[in-house]
């Protein structure tokens, strides 16, 4: 159901949108209306309560979730309000296909809604089992799997299941986003295991045990499908057949790598770093130091983004970890908070705090 955004949420300031007055990189103020803005100068910010997932991109509009319970959906080049939906629990990172929205719920379920409006068009429950992954879209389904150990795929328009594999039964669930690359999906679970599916049928192709603790959303290139796990392994894998094609590790848990240009970027929480590998040996190529845990990081162009500090993001250019600029979110009328989620397009950076559902900067 849409409703109204609520009154104690941040309001957009001057002409319904305000540049944050934050301390930046550059050191410059908030550009005034009709100024040209620099990279790393905070734009806007949206909700009062944690973000639950990295922003998604849909055309011309933005999708935020915000705790405990609500999805915002934002006009990508100002950050107004289109609409805001109550989902009733935290919602996991929202997918568009056609016309609809779909997102799972952490309470358990998963919901549909339309694009336009943010009116709700299905709901089906998962019963009290969480659906923290985010779903992908497989032509007109959303794939996504949930705590209940089960992989479903649901026609995105009506909500209807199209196939499901796995039960509470098998003891496994699954954290992570299925990802979708040449008709294959592929999918980590609690057990250490990455599953690879058909993704018409939900058929298993192969599956291959790392370590028995969580594994990370993959990150698939043409040359490997790279994962990480919560032991801090970290695996490439030939994306036909799941053979082992190199092996790594770091210090602390591996929390979704990202695959860009031949480099696989590794969040390192415990080591406080960021490490750059190549994606067809696992070889280092570089390292960048962060003075907290490493955990959320996004790619645009040939920049890559992280945390640098508690409140603080981080720009670097993706060849070789060159800083580019630093821009800190809090400030006397940002809200700050640590860095939770990331996501990036040419032009623009969405963070998601423990105090704000998005923060857009200039990129």
């Amino acid at each position: 159901m849409t409703v109204a955004p609520s009154t104690t949420r941040r309001r957009f300031l001057a002409a319904g949108l305000a540049l944050l007055a934050t301390g930046c990189g550059s050191g410059s103020e908030p550009a005034a209306r009709g100024e040209q803005v620099e990279a790393g100068t905070p734009l806007w910010a949206v909700g009062g309560g944690a973000a639950t997932c990295p922003a998604t991109l849909a055309g011309d509009v933005l999708l935020v979730g915000e705790q405990p319970g609500t999805l915002h959906a934002l006009a990508a080049d100002g950050g107004e309000a289109r609409w805001t939906a109550e989902t009733g629990t935290g919602p996991s990172r929202p997918v568009v296909v056609g016309e609809t929205v779909v997102t799972g719920l952490r309470g358990g379920g998963l919901l549909g809604l339309d694009l336009a409006e943010g009116e709700r068009r299905w709901s089906l429950t998962t019963g009290d089992w969480g659906v923290v992954g985010g779903p992908v879209a497989v032509g007109e389904l959303a794939v996504v799997g949930g705590l209940d150990g089960v992989v479903r795929a649901v026609v995105a328009a009506t909500g209807e299941e199209r196939w499901t594999v796995g039960s509470v039964d098998e003891g496994r669930q699954y954290f992570a986003d299925p990802v979708l690359a040449e008709g294959t999906l592929f999918l980590g679970d609690s057990r250490g295991t990455l599953h690879a599916l058909d993704a018409a049928t939900g058929e298993e192709r192969w599956a291959v045990e790392i370590d028995g603790s969580t594994v990370s959303t993959a990150a698939v290139t043409a040359e490997a499908v790279c994962v990480g796990t919560g032991l801090g392994a970290l695996r490439g894998l030939d994306p036909a057949t799941g053979e082992e094609r190199w092996a790594a590790s770091v210090t602390g848990a591996v929390v979704n790598p990202v695959a860009a240009e031949g480099l696989l970027l590794v969040p390192d929480a415990r080591g406080r770093r960021l490490r750059a590998l190549d994606v067809t040996d696992g070889a280092g190529r570089w390292e960048a130091t962060s003075a907290v845990e490493v955990l959320p990081v996004a790619v645009a162009g040939d920049a890559v983004y992280f945390p640098g500090a508690p409140d603080a993001l981080v720009c670097a250019a993706l060849a070789d970890g060159a800083p580019r600029w630093e821009c800190a979110l809090g400030g006397a009328d940002a809200p700050g908070g640590a860095l939770l989620a990331l996501a990036a397009a040419p032009g623009l950076v969405v963070a998601g705090t423990d105090l704000a559902a998005a923060v857009a900067v200039r990129a």
